[in-house]
């Protein structure tokens, strides 16, 4: 039989003589790994977790039970195979491990050694099985998900060219927006999954958001007028939202003032701060301004960046069902900073907004014929 690279079996137990007796016996069919306690199992899971496919432990250790780090093993890698090893005075652990979905099998002591081979040809199996599984709904679920991405986008470009009106370079700004995002969008299959079980909800969810969405993007696309705002009075506004001015931001007066709608302006830094604070409980963002050449004329950079651990760790899929708030925010930043003349970098917990002084002095190029046609071609990135 040959040994699958990413079916191997971890083996865990403080004897040292039960690890190199399993290994003797069992290392010429299955590819194992041996670790003896459970922290030093943690740390091999960590480091090869994808490739193993059985975890099989014994239930008395020091410090730590062999149930609890299969509690471990089931919370962190659902995939992975789980079984324990126990002696016959330990059976009410083992049984209730296996009422309650820890384990897959129990085995008592002593093996039967070609018994024990085959539960873990069989767990091997499982696990294949399992995994073949995955990756087929994950495939469907793709499927599922570029369809409303598609729906999405189209539902974005009829919004902007009624846009047309009242922000310039709407249909640039979609088109970047949607690069940017498709580019930077880090799903989990499995999250995905679970966001997907339930499509006629799903589909319910997302038509009453994209109405909210379209009525706040309007809101945001109203004006007052162009007028001179000061630096000092913006970074006062965006530090009144929660955001913490850099030590090292400068002097905002040294800027030079920016001819634009203050309006407009601040709903910019209000959606950025929304995007960068996708929970309450999140730090406050950070917030600087520096000058900078925008389109070849001068302006600011405006740099707001949320902390790293927290954005990464929320930051959800393209368009996913709980996620369109967020896009809607990040969309907006694009809309009114190209409206200015402006560009937006979107990087993994930070946002560069570029900003000219004057608006009269940036030439964007027009949006070409085949404008929809590109915006969809970013999906194939």
């Amino acid at each position: 039989m040959s040994k699958a690279e990413d079916c191997k079996v971890l083996f865990v137990d403080d004897e040292s003589q039960a690890l190199k007796y399993f290994r003797r016996v069992y290392e010429k069919d299955f590819d194992v790994l041996t670790a003896s306690s459970v922290d030093e199992a943690a740390a091999i899971l960590d480091e090869q977790g994808d490739s193993i496919a059985v975890v099989i432990t014994d239930q008395r250790m020091p410090k730590k039970t062999g149930v609890e780090l299969l509690q471990k093993v089931r919370e962190e890698r659902p995939e992975i195979v789980r079984m324990l090893t126990t002696a016959y005075s330990d059976l009410d652990s083992a049984i209730e491990a296996v009422n309650s979905g820890e384990i897959f099998r129990y085995v008592t002591k002593p093996w039967d050694m070609r018994e024990l081979r085959g539960t873990l040809l069989r767990a091997i199996d499982f696990c294949q099985v399992q995994r073949e599984r995955d990756h087929l709904l994950c495939e469907k679920l793709s499927v599922m998900r570029r369809m409303a991405l598609l729906d999405h986008l189209r539902t974005l470009a009829v919004l902007v060219v009624g846009l047309e009106g009242r922000l310039r370079n709407s249909a640039q700004a979609l088109e970047a927006y949607a690069r940017a995002i498709v580019a930077d969008d880090h799903h989990d299959p499995q999250a995905m999954a679970a966001g997907w079980e339930d499509l006629w909800a799903l589909n319910i969810e997302d038509s009453e958001q994209l109405v909210r969405n379209a009525r706040k993007i309007m809101h945001v696309a109203e004006t007052d007028g162009e007028a001179r705002v000061a630096w000092d009075a913006l970074l006062a506004y965006a530090e009144s939202l929660g955001f913490q001015k850099q030590d090292n931001a400068g002097n905002p007066t040294s800027l030079p003032v920016l001819a634009a709608d203050e309006n407009m302006l601040k709903s910019l830094v209000a959606a950025a701060h929304a995007y960068l604070i996708p929970a309450p409980d999140a730090p406050a963002p950070t917030v600087s301004a520096s000058q900078a050449q925008v389109r070849n004329t001068p302006g600011v950079q405006l740099a707001l960046e949320a902390n790293a651990a927290k954005a990464a760790a929320s930051h959800g899929s393209v368009f996913a069902p709980s996620n369109g708030q967020r896009d809607t925010n990040l969309l907006i930043v694009f809309l009114l900073t190209y409206h200015f003349g402006g560009d937006v970098h979107v990087h993994r917990n930070r946002l560069d907004v570029l900003l000219p002084a004057e608006q009269q002095a940036v030439t964007m190029p027009a949006a070409a014929d085949d404008w929809i046609e590109k915006l969809f071609l970013n999906l194939e990135g």
